[in-house]
């Protein structure tokens, strides 16, 4: 059975639309572990940081700590085969310097993180433009990692600013440059999120044969990148793309 691990599935933008994922939730084909997102950031952090663990207050009293939704460990996968699967889901943990409980969260170090960005330079140095969430955590935790980016520049140029630079290049495995590479979500400054395309998605997807045909369309029905990008057509990229002076589109219709 594949195991889905994560915190949510959705869009800042437009919430919830990962209805395929759930319907193989619900129907027993994925087996899924539950973090709230500042929990799933501090498994990353700690694999960044080469620690076993991070301590937090936060989630205390939420379901996410109750037992029942231990589901790898209700499975018996919590018995340190897999070393992607740490022993405890989390440890509750009576810190010595005030004497109140705090949580003992596992870090996490994927094999693989996929990453697109911005630009990154010919010898993997990344820069991200506007808020970076967890890109850097993710990255460092990861023994391997991909970055897809908008377009590859000079290493020259990146050094011109060098605190602008998110990671240095020997945390690099392989770098892509594929242009419009986020859609249909945006890149900031670049372009927006492609409101239609994601709700199209949504709505196409809640049953399984909604899924089927939307990916025969939009997945294998595409030879390359390049046909998906004709495929929305010329007129629809522009609208999403930012106005450099503003920042986003001048031109894209909204609400």
């Amino acid at each position: 059975m594949s195991i889905w691990e994560s915190s949510w599935c959705g869009h800042e933008l437009y919430g919830k639309f990962g209805a395929n994922l759930a319907r193989k939730i619900e129907n027993k084909e994925i087996l899924y572990e539950d973090y709230s997102h500042i929990h799933a950031l501090y498994r990353l952090a700690a694999g960044a940081q080469g620690v076993p663990f991070l301590p937090t207050y936060s989630s205390m009293g939420s379901d996410i700590l109750n037992p029942e939704n231990d589901n790898l460990g209700k499975a018996g996968l919590r018995d340190g085969a897999n070393p992607h699967i740490p022993k405890f889901k989390y440890i509750t943990y009576k810190e010595p310097f005030t004497g109140s409980e705090i949580l003992l969260i596992p870090a996490a170090n994927p094999d693989w993180c996929i990453t697109h960005v911005h630009m990154v330079g010919q010898e993997g140095t990344v820069r991200v433009e506007g808020l970076r969430f967890c890109d850097e955590e993710a990255i460092k935790a990861s023994k391997h990692n991909i970055i897809i980016a908008g377009q590859i520049v000079p290493e020259e140029y990146l050094r011109r600013e060098p605190t602008r630079n998110l990671i240095p290049g020997y945390f690099v495995d392989y770098i892509v440059e594929l242009p419009w590479g986020a859609h249909p979500t945006g890149m900031y400054g670049a372009y927006e999120p492609d409101g239609s395309f994601i709700n199209n998605y949504f709505t196409s997807t809640r049953s399984q044969e909604g899924f089927d045909r939307w990916a025969e369309e939009w997945i294998f029905g595409v030879k390359d990148h390049q046909e998906y990008l004709a495929k929305l057509g010329i007129t629809r990229l522009e609208a999403l793309r930012a106005n450099p002076a503003l920042g986003y589109s001048s031109t894209l219709k909204r609400g």
